[in-house]
């Protein structure tokens, strides 16, 4: 890609001249501009990365184009590639009925803890007190895309179905709904783009809500709770 006439030196110079800290900060720009119409990094979205790059830098000369067309693109992706994104969903069990864990499944991402079983409410001393678990993901190691998962509870016949979502780029989300499988509430997740959902069937209720619609760390409180 180097023009071989040209020593180490002028293009060092010419990256010098050319800013790569400017560089630096209009990559990330650029990526996220191009990102706001796409939920994922794809090769679509680098080409725009490469257009944008070009463009910017048509004005540089062959030297600076090579060089800003690569600041544009592999900054962002490294940045990317190291941006942290975990899901942290707190079940609450206000109901009369006992849950095990069902199955997981990830969209993307990676289970990393969950709650093998969550009991019925509980009498003591005159007052009702109610059982939680804790269900987490996060991304896989370098990945470019964050995490979105699923999972399900059974009792008896019933499964009772979650999941949870932490891009790196777009919006965190979450979605429940009765008889679903771990996968298909998954992808539901992403489909919905909530940040609060209830369903309820049966005389049972459920809900989840998510703390915020930005940031790496999403934190989701679910519920399960006789109607």
């Amino acid at each position: 890609m180097v023009d071989k006439k040209k020593s180490h030196s002028e293009i060092a110079d010419k990256m010098m001249d050319v800013g790569v800290a400017a560089f630096g900060v209009l990559a990330t720009e650029a990526f996220e501009n191009t990102l706001k119409d796409h939920d994922k990094i794809t090769t679509e979205v680098i080409k725009s990365a490469i257009e944008i790059a070009l463009d910017v830098a048509e004005n540089l000369g062959e030297i600076g184009e090579i060089i800003a067309a690569i600041i544009l693109v592999i900054i962002p992706i490294i940045y990317f590639m190291l941006k942290p994104a975990f899901t942290t969903v707190l079940i609450i069990n206000d109901s009369d009925e006992n849950y095990k864990f069902g199955k997981h499944f990830n969209t993307h991402g990676k289970t990393t803890s969950y709650t093998t079983s969550i009991t019925s409410t509980f009498e003591k001393d005159g007052q009702t007190f109610s059982n939680a678990g804790f269900f987490t993901s996060s991304k896989k190691d370098g990945a470019l895309y964050g995490t979105q998962s699923g999972f399900t509870l059974l009792t008896g016949q019933e499964t009772l179905a979650f999941g949870a979502e932490c891009p790196l780029n777009g919006s965190n989300n979450c979605y429940c709904e009765f008889d679903k499988s771990a996968e298909q509430i998954s992808k539901l997740t992403e489909k919905k783009k909530d940040l609060y959902h209830e369903v309820s069937k049966g005389g049972l209720g459920l809900n989840i809500r998510g703390n915020s619609k930005s940031g790496g760390l999403a934190w989701f409180i679910g519920r399960i709770y006789n109607t």
